[in-house]
């Protein structure tokens, strides 16, 4: 008996790839019945030359029984194995490659994270250098020239189909700004700090201009609209809202500024957050 089992584990082995796509008590079963087919030959030779004999071939039922204790035994014995020393090996070395790629891309992360600030910092010292240059400076004082009725203290009635050309170049510069921002080359709480003063006073003067050319074109100077609308929670969070809605008083003492104090901004008079234009 202990000879056919040999037989019957090999052929075993050999048999599982070809029932493979069977359930394991299917294939087992098979090999059982096939087994026993194929010794019946043999045995009933035997047994014609010796009738007293009876049969040593092993029923179905009988071999698959023999068949899953040796399966139980083989199993039990890889769930006892412990790992080899290279298998140890193997499991640390991928979890160090895995903890050193983590690192990696938190480094790179970090490091894109810092390109990214320092490139915005770059595009805020360019538009500030763009506000406060000679022609920037000069188009701020026209402007204010022709919005201030000096004789009257007052601000001028706004014509808006005879608006001042200054307030197109001082608009498209919030355009800019406003692209910029909502872009990502520029963060929203700098803009605020650099150029918030100029922009709601900008803005609460030229409402019925943009107003009549929105009217005209809904996507004139939107970028500005957002960046202002946008701004003004900063404000609200960081200066208690003090000048995001500007008065008519405050929006004429403020062109006064850009009259007396050019290149200043008017920082004094508005109560910039700098304390001035930034050099």
């Amino acid at each position: 008996m202990g000879s056919r089992l040999g037989h019957s584990s090999m052929r075993l082995a050999h048999l599982n790839g070809e029932y493979k796509a069977k359930t394991v008590d299917g294939a087992v079963s098979e090999f059982c019945s096939r087994f026993q087919l194929a010794n019946h030959r043999k045995t009933r030779t035997i047994l014609a030359k010796q009738p007293k004999l009876q049969s040593t071939s092993l029923s179905t039922a009988n071999c698959v029984a023999e068949v899953r204790v040796m399966a139980e035994h083989q199993s039990a014995s890889h769930k006892t194995e412990k790992p080899s020393v290279w298998e140890r090996i193997t499991a640390v070395t991928s979890l160090a490659i895995a903890v050193g790629g983590l690192g990696a891309l938190v480094f790179a992360w970090f490091q894109i994270r810092e390109m990214r600030d320092e490139a915005r910092v770059q595009h805020l010292i360019a538009l500030v250098d763009k506000f406060d240059s000679a022609d920037q400076v000069a188009i701020r004082r026209s402007l204010a020239l022709k919005r201030v009725d000096q004789t009257q203290k007052r601000l001028r009635p706004l014509d808006v189909s005879d608006a001042p050309i200054e307030f197109y170049d001082e608009l498209g510069f919030c355009e800019d700004l406003g692209l910029l921002t909502r872009r990502g080359y520029l963060d929203p709480h700098d803009v605020w700090n650099e150029f918030s003063d100029w922009l709601f006073y900008l803005y609460a003067d030229a409402r019925p201009l943009l107003d009549a050319e929105q009217k005209h074109d809904p996507a004139e100077y939107r970028e500005c609209t957002n960046l202002v609308e946008s701004t003004r929670p900063i404000e609200r969070q960081e200066a208690g809202g003090a000048d995001d809605h500007p008065t008519e008083e405050e929006l004429y003492n403020g062109y006064l500024g850009d009259i007396e104090q050019p290149g200043q901004f008017a920082g004094q008079v508005r109560g910039s957050k700098k304390g001035g234009a930034v050099p």
